[in-house]
């Protein structure tokens, strides 16, 4: 018996007529990979969103990485400045000891017999 046109006219009316045999007709025309296609889209549509919504919190998580190396940076800088500064500090101070020695030097004597002979003891009398 051969399928003819107007038996697929027909096949058409009644499906039209009769919604509810689609899902029949569906499964029995079409292979089980494209009776899943539907699901399949479904899940992909749904990982999307939460791929979509991974990668704004993964965004606004970076912006606020970007922020805090930002003020790590900013602290870092600050950090340099200081060090030079004690640095600085540490050098004038060596030079302000070197001086004071110079000038103690210079009051007792070239060295440590020039205290002694300058009368000095241990006490401090």
């Amino acid at each position: 018996m051969a399928f003819t046109v107007q038996d697929l006219h027909d096949l058409v009316a009644l499906v039209t007529q009769h919604p509810e045999w689609r899902a029949e007709l569906r499964r029995l025309v079409l292979t089980e990979e494209l009776l899943a296609l539907p699901q399949i889209v479904h899940d992909l549509v749904e990982a999307q969103q939460r791929t979509e919504q991974q990668v704004a919190q993964l965004t606004q998580q970076v912006a606020q990485l970007v922020e805090a190396q930002r003020r790590t940076e900013q602290q870092i800088a600050q950090l340099v400045e200081a060090q030079r500064r004690t640095e600085r500090q540490i050098v004038r101070l060596q030079d302000d000891v070197g001086g004071l020695k110079g000038m103690a030097l210079e009051r007792t004597g070239t060295g440590h017999a020039g205290v002694a002979g300058a009368g000095w003891t241990r006490d401090g009398s």
